[in-house]
């Protein structure tokens, strides 16, 4: 009878064991489930122009994975895309973004397509930025007050408020 018990709590202990595994096997999965659902939701958000929610949504499914892909970079450089447009001060986690973009992705096998675009959106980032320098400076140094109105508004919520 020892015996039996013996076997019984062996095989409940394994069958224990087992359970655990698949168990944490099954909870894996359902993180990478709900992180891909949450990036559909934040595609759905940007075409409905819900920006920051959509940004929550890609940094929620970050948080779940436990790390960044080359996939919600590539929506994540297309929100702030828009966003500096309306908001210039958002430019400096856009290259932070399009940077780790770069760092991560293997250009030969990503679509060229898309690797194509986040490159032309650095080059116009970087272009901007430059302008965005090089304006205010002038306008800075020439006391240029209606000047600067037009370049606050091509240049919306910058960090450079000195004059308001």
């Amino acid at each position: 009878m020892e015996r039996i018990t013996y076997m019984n709590k062996s095989f409940f202990l394994t069958f224990l064991a087992f359970l655990l595994a698949l168990s944490s096997k099954t909870f894996g999965q359902d993180s990478q489930t709900e992180a891909r659902i949450l990036y559909i939701q934040a595609e759905e958000l940007l075409n409905e122009n819900y920006y920051s929610e959509a940004l929550n949504k890609l940094s929620t499914s970050e948080d779940l994975l436990g790390k960044t892909t080359p996939k919600i970079l590539y929506l994540k450089i297309q929100i702030y895309d828009r966003i500096i447009i309306q908001d210039w001060s958002q430019s400096t986690k856009m290259q932070t973004a399009i940077s780790t973009f770069f760092e991560i992705v293997d250009k030969s096998t990503y679509p060229s397509d898309k690797y194509l675009e986040i490159a032309e959106i650095s080059l116009k980032l970087k272009e901007k930025a430059k302008l965005y320098e090089s304006t205010y400076l002038k306008l800075k140094e020439g006391n240029d007050y209606a000047g600067y109105k037009l370049f606050s508004t091509n240049f919306p919520n910058s960090e450079y408020r000195d004059w308001e």
